[in-house]
C-alpha cells in the first residue's frame, strides 16, 4: 500500500511539475511575442485589422492558457499530492508504531518462555528429587515448583491470545 501511495505521490508530483513548467514556458513565450509585437506596432501607423485583433485575441488566449496550467499545478499540488504524502507519512509512523509494539512483544514473549522453561526444569528436577526422596520438604518443593509451572503455562496462554487476536 505504501508503495502504491508513494508511486501516485510521484507521478502527481511529476505531472504537477510539467504544467508549472508549461505555464511559464508558454507565458515567457507569449511575452517575447508580445513584444515583437509592439516593435512591429511602433515601426508603422496604428491600424486596427482583423489579422492584428485575431493576433491579439491568440495572444490573450494563451496567457489564460498558461494561467490555467499555472492552476492545475496547484490544484495537483494541494488536492492530491501533499495529502498523499501526509497520508503515507501517518501511515508510516503508524506502521512503525505496530511493528515496535510488535517486536516488544515478541521480545516479552521470548523471555515467558525462558522463564516457562526454567519452571518446568524446575518442575521436572522437584519431581525427580520427590521421587528419590519422599519426604514432606521435597513434596512441598515438587508441589511448588509444579504451581509455579502452572502458573507459568496459565500466564503464557494468556500471552499468546493476546498476541494473536
Amino acid at each position: 500500500t505504501f508503495s502504491l501511495i508513494k508511486l501516485v505521490s510521484d507521478f502527481n508530483h511529476h505531472l504537477s511539475k510539467l504544467h508549472e513548467q508549461h505555464a511559464n514556458e508558454m507565458a515567457h513565450l507569449v511575452k517575447s511575442f508580445w513584444k515583437k509585437t509592439s516593435d512591429i506596432q511602433n515601426d508603422r501607423p496604428q491600424c486596427s485589422n482583423s489579422i492584428f485583433l485575431a493576433w491579439e485575441q491568440w495572444m490573450a488566449d494563451t496567457m489564460q492558457d498558461s494561467a490555467c496550467h499555472t492552476e492545475i499545478s496547484a490544484a495537483l499540488s494541494r488536492s492530491v499530492a501533499r495529502p498523499l504524502l501526509e497520508k503515507t507519512f501517518h501511515m508510516k509512523i503508524q506502521s512503525r508504531k505496530v511493528f515496535s509494539q510488535r517486536e516488544m512483544f515478541e521480545k516479552l514473549l521470548s523471555e515467558n518462555e525462558d522463564r516457562l522453561s526454567k519452571s518446568h526444569r524446575d518442575f521436572l528436577s522437584s519431581w525427580t528429587v520427590h521421587c528419590e526422596q519422599q519426604t514432606d520438604h521435597s513434596l512441598a518443593r515438587y508441589l511448588t515448583a509444579h504451581n509455579a509451572y502452572v502458573a507459568e503455562i496459565h500466564n503464557m496462554n494468556g500471552m499468546t491470545d493476546q498476541y494473536y487476536e
